[in-house]
């Protein structure tokens, strides 16, 4: 068991790298999703926190990230229906005023 954390950070990296990776190349992503990830590691040794928060920690950074990756269409297509149902709603209004 005392791998997993080493395991865990090589797939945080991979699991950020494919978030950025709608944004630039995948090996690029790879490389700043790993260093990314090292980052984040090594500042929480810095600032003293146990192995079992930062588990905690990282846990939740992953799962916010898998969270924002899956419903990101949902914020646009939310949007797009807002400004369809105000356009509708403009034009309902000008023709039920001019006849």
């Amino acid at each position: 068991m005392g791998s997993m954390t080493i395991m865990m950070d090589g797939f945080m990296g991979m699991f950020i790298a494919m978030f950025i990776a709608k944004y630039c190349d995948m090996s690029i992503a790879v490389i700043l999703g790993t260093f990314t990830m090292k980052m984040l590691s090594n500042g929480f040794v810095a600032m003293g926190i146990s192995a079992t928060v930062r588990d905690i920690i990282q846990g939740i950074f992953l799962l916010t990230l898998l969270v924002i990756s899956a419903n990101a269409g949902l914020i646009e297509r939310t949007r797009a229906d807002k400004a369809f149902r105000e356009k509708r709603e403009t034009d309902y209004k000008a023709q039920s005023a001019a006849g």
